[in-house]
């Protein structure tokens, strides 16, 4: 019976889970992208991470008792039926050619069942709760996943699709970061160098079969694939590379206090009446790439949901319009500007670029944001790149906290799809 319930929902949700791969499935606007995404404009604010780690990753072990807590609001308020599933996929972040039964166990679709409706706010929404794996919903494998929220009466139109990663460790990874030994590196990059033993967990040849993955803090354009060992030498895979293994060290992150509609927090300059809520107006920011390094605390491009007007910011803390602006002459007409941070979900599209304002000689974004505390930072993307460049606005410092989290996965001879077998964090500082 089980397996019918299995194939019965796989065929009921083949449309949206079916990877988009023509031109005209990629110009529809709720085609389902392989990454953090939410594609109505009533979905605000999602988050994704372990149960009582809220600044953590959303990200599990294998076997484990931790819960993944989602959390999203529906502006258009009410009770709607939303189902989610989850997809297996690469290293890549494409679908892998697993069955769904072979990597869930319990049903391939359940409804979110937890939902509030908020309380004493101008802008009414509905906050949607999930907790999982739960007794209906269960994973069985390791790797990268998706997580995808759809509505029940439109399943072939997904609102958010959100990254998460379930490990098995099998093996351990050691490291530290350094100033780079290359000279014209010194001031501006970080080095990661770290070692993998894999003790009795047997690697049958790691220069094909392994594959190792780092980021800097949440950012994606960024991040470093595909690194060989330097050296193999008993149970130990060294990836001390004098080269391979550097980042730009960026900057301490932008912050602003947006936990009162009442009281102008940090960095306000103003709070406003407006449509359907306050509009706060930040203070401006300048150009910091010339600037000396200052220390700074921040929490590495995240935020928090918060508010100082209410007791429960799931339901009381209200949406506002915030308004950024960064003053910046000439015109930058090699490219764009983009407001970067989980704010934005890291993302670099038409929703967070600037528009330059040529009276004002500034760069300008307004977003509908929850009230909270929020990091951010400004990146310049050159026409043509898909780096983004930190150092343009905000300058490259070798001393800054940055946080580097490495994936190791592993595809054994025989497998149908790659292991996540290790995960490990490592501050700079």
């Amino acid at each position: 019976m089980k397996n019918l319930l299995l194939i019965v929902s796989a065929l009921l949700l083949l449309p949206l889970f079916t990877p988009a791969q023509t031109q005209r499935e990629y110009f529809r606007e709720n085609y389902l992208r392989y990454h953090d995404h939410i594609y109505t404009p009533n979905i605000k604010t999602p988050l994704l991470y372990r149960e009582g780690w809220e600044l953590g990753q959303a990200r599990l072990v294998l076997g484990g008792t931790d819960k993944l807590l989602l959390e999203f609001d529906d502006l258009d308020g009410g009770n709607r039926n939303y189902l989610y599933t989850v997809i297996h996929c690469s290293p890549d972040w494409l679908p892998s050619p697993l069955d769904v039964n072979q990597y869930l166990d319990g049903y391939y679709e359940d409804r979110i069942e937890d939902y509030a409706y908020s309380y004493n706010t101008l802008q009414p929404y509905t906050h949607y709760n999930l907790r999982f794996p739960n007794e209906r919903f269960g994973i069985r494998l390791s790797g990268n996943y998706l997580l995808v929220v759809f509505p029940e009466d439109k399943r072939e139109e997904p609102v958010l699709s959100l990254r998460f990663w379930v490990v098995d460790p099998k093996v351990k990874i050691t490291g530290e970061v350094k100033r780079p030994v290359v000279i014209e590196d010194k001031d501006e990059k970080q080095q990661l160098l770290f070692r993998i033993k894999t003790g009795t967990f047997p690697i049958i040849n790691p220069y094909q079969n392994l594959k190792v993955i780092i980021r800097q803090n949440g950012r994606w354009d960024n991040m470093i694939s595909n690194l060989q060992p330097l050296l193999v030498k008993g149970d130990e895979l060294d990836y001390t590379h004098d080269a391979g293994n550097i980042f730009f060290a960026g900057n301490e992150y932008r912050h602003a206090d947006l936990k009162s509609v009442k009281t102008p927090g940090d960095r306000v300059r103003k709070i406003e009446p407006g449509e359907p809520s306050y509009d706060i107006i930040l203070a401006n920011d300048e150009r910091r790439q010339f600037k000396v390094y200052i220390t700074e605390e921040d929490i590495n491009g995240r935020f928090v949901v918060r508010t100082t007007d209410g007791t429960d910011p799931s339901t009381e803390a209200d949406y506002v319009w915030v308004h950024f602006t960064l003053p910046y002459f000439p015109l930058a007409a090699d490219g764009n500007i983009f407001l970067s941070g989980a704010l934005t979900r890291w993302q670099l599209g038409k929703e967070n670029r600037m528009t330059y304002n040529f009276e004002r000689k500034a760069y300008e974004l307004k977003l509908f944001l929850k009230q909270g505390y929020y990091n951010y930072a400004y990146l310049f993307l050159e026409n043509g790149a898909v780096q983004a460049d930190h150092a343009r606005i905000e300058g490259n410092h070798h001393e800054t906290e940055n946080e580097y989290t490495i994936y190791v996965y592993y595809q054994a001879p025989g497998n149908e799809y790659q292991e996540l077998i290790a995960v490990e964090t490592i501050k700079s500082r």
